[in-house]
């Protein structure tokens, strides 16, 4: 996942987030959540209903 910021305070929150949601499928035995910085995060990253509920289209 890529972060907006390398200073967000939510990542490990976001981190817990993914893994709580993915360990809900069948045959997963492990999740492992890498956070990155590159490619950097920006709008194109979003889709267009997130950036409709962001109020940006």
């Amino acid at each position: 996942m890529t972060l907006t910021s390398a200073t967000c305070s939510f990542a490990q929150v976001i981190v817990d987030l993914v893994k709580s949601i993915a360990s809900r499928q069948e045959g997963l035995e492990e999740i492992d959540v890498e956070i990155v910085f590159d490619p950097p995060w920006g709008q194109d990253s979003m889709t267009d209903e997130a950036k409709l509920a962001m109020g940006l289209l």
